[in-house]
């Protein structure tokens, strides 16, 4: 059996060797980066939104509000197909996809006084352009917010000690905030005060579980949690808690790989189990295209150019902190997601055998360990991550499965307060057009304790439902769609703007437009074979939360898809455009 020390250390390589290969490229000959030019966070200092952020504590707001729980969700539930698809697909689409994407949106925002990526396609490509992305933007975001929202609650209702840990979480990332910004406490010290609090949080956490039966219930405090959290300024909750939850991500990831390692942790399942596996609603779904609305994070993701461009971008100190943050931080997430599939491929049999008998799984499918991934994802990380520990250091497996618990519901929670201030910026792109129109209806809309509030709404009536086998899949294909279309416009950007040389334009374009095509084909996909046969079932059977889901994201997934269709044909109409201008210009 195929030893994970042996994985562990090609990624090392890989990684290491693309940052300072291919990293060091973009830096120096696309982008052309320099701490000579003033970043947003200088030029447009607010206070609230535009705030210069030390480098470390950017890079963990960064990643905090990236990884979330997206590279753990979809590592987990890939392992139906095997090990072999996921690892490939992460370390891959990783170099040439996701670092490039992430990297690359920081800077044209950068370079765009710190606008979303829909401002920087309205300024590269066209105006109407901008508007339709917006809407895209907008929709994908009530998708995250529903999907992070319904895991979020399932964790508390199976692991009441993370809920307790959670809850002191948030006052205490506060007052590490006041510490630093305030009080001017050195960094060093301030982070020790909230590290030592964490432990208090996470004794409290296990001796006090905040006991909450009602799924519903947890599901209004989540999206309460979101309103407060998507208006609150940067430096009063999101930059300090994203700082400390980057030491629980790497205690995480360190201690999981050390464990696989001293472990000597052998792969348990097969590198492939079936090229069409039970997965995606739990119909028999084929590798390519699908695995792309299963591993929404980890290789790649959308939602990384909206933080880069949403919140980095305006935090960013200089040009030349942005290789770090938005290389380094998808390779952070990248090493996440490998850490995880490892840990759920060597742990598997022994997970399922533990938890299936409190599994719930829906009639008709069989009960096997590649269908427990997708009826109980988090059960099969937080228990196998569990066993790992157990076996490595001889920790009681209870242990090892809540720490893993508020590893993944710390970074839920940074998904839900940035998505949702995004979608907050979002509906101001949207509203552009009343400002002058009609200034008063504009500044009503744009209150921002209303806009906080619409997206959620939305969301929510997703969330209540409680279908993740049909939420996660319609985010995954939104998320990673939205990712081709922002590397198509920072490869307008490189390609015509920038006017860099043919080559390294198309290294950029070509992942672009394999990346679209197959996630366009998947979201067809999903709409025929999933989502509206589910909104049929629903209403023949007269189960409304069915009904109500599949029509839902029906209607979503269509929006999206012509959406998706008209960006690329405006892409398509621009690229002509500009190459027959260049043509002429040589004659």
């Amino acid at each position: 059996m195929m030893p994970a020390w042996a994985i562990l250390a090609i990624a090392a390589v890989w990684y290491v060797g693309f940052y300072f290969t291919y990293g060091k490229f973009l830096e120096r000959r696309v982008t052309q980066a320099s701490d000579k030019n003033l970043t947003p966070a200088h030029t447009k200092f607010d206070g609230i939104d535009y705030v210069p952020a030390n480098k470390a504590i950017l890079y963990g707001h960064h990643v905090g509000a990236i990884a979330g729980t997206g590279p753990i969700v979809g590592p987990t539930m890939a392992m139906a197909w095997g090990w072999l698809p996921a690892l490939l697909w992460i370390l891959i689409a990783n170099a040439i996809i996701g670092a490039v994407h992430d990297y690359l949106a920081l800077m044209a925002s950068v370079r765009y006084e710190g606008r979303s990526i829909a401002v920087v396609s309205e300024r590269v490509i066209s105006s109407r352009m901008r508007y339709v992305f917006s809407w895209y933007i907008f929709f994908a975001l009530i998708l995250i917010l529903a999907a992070f929202t319904i895991f979020d609650a399932q964790l508390f209702l199976t692991r009441p000690q993370v809920a307790t840990a959670i809850l002191f979480f948030m006052p205490i990332a506060i007052f590490v905030g006041v510490l630093i910004y305030k009080f001017l406490v050195p960094l060093k010290w301030a982070l020790l005060i909230g590290l030592s609090f964490i432990v208090v949080a996470i004794f409290l956490g296990y001796n006090v579980p905040l006991v909450i039966k009602n799924y519903y219930v947890w599901v209004t405090l989540l999206l309460i949690y979101g309103w407060l959290a998507g208006w609150l300024p940067l430096w009063y909750l999101l930059q300090p808690r994203d700082f400390m939850n980057i030491y629980i991500l790497w205690a995480g990831v360190i201690i999981g790989a050390v464990a696989l390692i001293a472990s000597f942790a052998t792969i348990k399942i097969p590198p492939v189990t079936s090229f069409t596996q039970i997965l995606v609603g739990y119909k028999p779904s084929p590798i390519w295209p699908v695995i792309v609305l299963v591993i929404a994070c980890g290789a790649l993701s959308g939602f990384h150019s909206l933080v880069a461009s949403g919140t980095s971008a305006r935090q960013l100190n200089s040009e030349l902190d942005a290789l770090f943050i938005g290389y380094g931080g998808m390779f952070t997430e990248g090493i996440v997601a490998l850490t995880v599939a490892l840990t759920v491929a060597t742990t598997l049999p022994q997970s399922f055998s533990m938890l299936s008998s409190i599994t719930s799984w829906p009639t008709g499918v069989p009960k096997n360990m590649y269908t427990f991934v997708v009826a109980n994802t988090l059960g099969a990380f937080t228990q196998g991550y569990g066993i790992l520990l157990h076996n490595a250091f001889g920790i009681d497996i209870i242990y090892g499965a809540i720490f893993a618990g508020l590893w993944f519901a710390t970074f839920d929670f940074a998904v839900l307060d940035t998505a949702n201030r995004l979608a907050r910026w979002t509906w101001t792109d949207i509203l552009e057009p009343l400002r002058t129109r009609a200034p008063k209806l504009f500044e009503a809309l744009n209150n921002r304790y209303f806009a906080s509030l619409i997206p959620l709404i939305i969301a929510g009536s997703l969330a209540y439902t409680g279908t993740i086998a049909y939420v996660w899949p319609a985010f995954s294909g939104a998320n990673q769609l939205l990712a081709a279309l922002a590397l198509l416009t920072t490869s307008s950007w490189v390609m015509f703007v920038l006017k860099r040389p043919r080559k390294a334009s198309l290294a950029i374009l070509i992942p672009a437009l394999f990346l679209w095509v197959t996630v366009t084909t998947a979201l067809f996909w999903y709409v025929i074979v999933v989502s509206y046969p589910t909104f049929i079932a629903g209403l023949q059977k007269h189960i409304f939360t069915t009904m109500y889901s599949g029509l839902a994201l029906t209607i979503i997934a269509s929006i999206l898809i012509i959406l998706d269709l008209y960006m690329m044909a405006e892409f398509i109409n621009y690229a002509i455009k500009r190459r027959g201008e260049v043509v002429a210009a040589k004659k």
